[in-house]
């Protein structure tokens, strides 16, 4: 792309002085061998730009037996090849239609699953939250799609919906106070302590109290050993997390980038929507992978890296 009009006078210059009807055009001024789409391309830009070229040049017209030979080539070698048949059959085509109506069947009972859990814990009024899970759920369904995976993209959903929830809370929610008490309502993991809260933060406590509590249950029965004290700290830590990055907002204070980037890594809180579903995939998880769910470990930190926006340059 020529920004100036002397470069592009230039380079349509050069092209006319190679004399295109009888040699062509090479692709370069460093390249002595003319070729043909070179040479058509600088055809139309000398023609559309006022350049003198005689209409009665040759070469395209020589090219042309040439031209339809190799086409002919690759019609023949590459574009029907001789097993295409054999793959795209009538056979084939019913046993796709009749796998694409058996994924939508299980999508649709699993989103009506979901939505009956999004409206008994009261998360569909918008006064609490105007999140829908329908969006959380098909971008885990994309990834891990076979059927019997079923409990982990459910797993996914709401744990992902409830983050959502709480990390929006923490980021918008006017009272420091009100959150203070619920990250204590957290670590005790007591809901009496946010009984004096408002309504909304106290829906969205009881959702997310009651949610670890099931999947802490089914991960529990699913690996054999109990994991809630794996959940509960994993709770725990990132909901400080949040405090704290909402303390800094409030403040307007960072101390440096570093501490910018260590905060921006744990406010994802990228493990604790990911990590827990791998007890569903129906693999038993060994005691050191159960550790990346206790609250001294890094899997945060590390997880959490490629998605830290880089702020604007400090002023």
């Amino acid at each position: 792309m020529y920004e100036g009009v002397e470069d592009f006078e230039e380079c349509t210059g050069a092209v006319e002085s190679r004399n295109i009807g009888k040699k062509g055009v090479p692709y370069g001024t460093g390249n002595p061998i003319p070729d043909i789409d070179d040479t058509c391309m600088a055809l139309r830009l000398a023609r559309s730009h006022g350049y003198e070229i005689s209409p009665g040049e040759t070469i395209l017209e020589d090219a042309k037996p040439l031209l339809q030979r190799y086409l002919q080539y690759c019609i023949k070698s590459q574009v029907d090849d001789k097993w295409m048949h054999n793959v795209n059959n009538p056979k084939y085509l019913e046993l796709a239609k009749l796998e694409y109506n058996r994924l939508q069947a299980i999508h649709k009972r699993e989103i009506n699953y979901v939505l009956k859990w999004w409206n008994n814990c009261g998360l569909d009024d918008p006064f609490v939250t105007r999140i829908c899970p329908q969006e959380i759920y098909f971008s885990i369904t994309a990834t891990l799609y076979e059927p019997e995976l079923e409990d982990c993209r459910i797993t996914y959903t709401k744990s992902n919906f409830i983050e959502d929830i709480v990390r929006d809370m923490f980021q918008n929610h006017g009272s420091i106070q009100d959150l203070k008490l619920f990250c204590q309502a957290i670590e005790q993991w007591n809901p009496s302590l946010i009984h004096s809260l408002s309504q909304r933060i106290q829906v969205i406590f009881m959702a997310m109290y009651n949610i670890l509590n099931e999947l802490a249950i089914e991960a529990s029965n699913a690996q054999g050993k109990d994991v809630f004290s794996n959940f509960h700290d994993l709770r725990s830590k990132q909901v400080q997390d949040y405090m704290k990055s909402r303390l800094i907002i409030e403040t307007k204070q960072i101390s440096s980038w570093t501490e910018y980037f260590e905060n921006g890594k744990k406010d994802c809180g990228v493990a604790i929507r990911t990590v827990p579903n791998v007890l569903f995939m129906g693999e038993n998880m060994v005691d050191n992978i159960l550790r990346c769910l206790d609250s001294h470990s890094k899997e945060n930190d590390r997880r959490g890296l490629p998605l830290v926006s880089v702020p604007v340059s400090k002023a």
